[in-house]
């Protein structure tokens, strides 16, 4: 296998649900994006969907109790206000202060609350304007 500027030259698509499998080669991406960083960014930016209808919680989260954590916490035990810690088992997420939760989350980042799409004006401070030409022309810019 002959390497390309720190690259194998292909990357492998696995389809975990059929098993099916599609060979890319990498210089559809390389010589676009900086690094192994920045081509994983651009395939996570491609293939993963943006805004507010992916960025939910599933309905059990509300419905069934917390049972534990199965990683060595099996009482839930997490921070809580002013250091004191308290036992989340037996507790259900609030939807409504999820979303509001949700909603301050977005605005802090200087996103859409109602989209959860990047803001042109947060683009520039950030020094990304020269990508939200490219949001635009996917409709992933509020």
């Amino acid at each position: 296998m002959t390497s390309s500027s720190g690259y194998a030259g292909n990357i492998l698509w696995v389809d975990l649900s059929t098993g099916g499998t599609e060979r890319v080669p990498t210089e559809r991406y390389a010589d676009l994006f900086l690094g192994g960083r920045g081509l994983v960014a651009k395939i996570y930016w491609d293939e993963v969907p943006p805004g507010r209808e992916d960025d939910s919680l599933e309905e059990f989260n509300f419905t069934m109790p917390l049972k534990g954590d199965t990683a060595g916490n099996p009482d839930a035990i997490v921070p809580g206000p002013e250091g004191e810690t308290f036992a989340r088992k037996g507790m259900v997420v609030d939807p409504g202060q999820f979303e509001e939760m949700k909603n301050e989350y977005y605005a802090i980042r200087g996103w859409d609350v109602r989209t959860g799409l990047q803001k042109r004006a947060r683009l520039d401070e950030l020094g990304l304007g020269y990508v939200a030409g490219e949001l635009d022309r996917q409709g992933l810019r509020a």
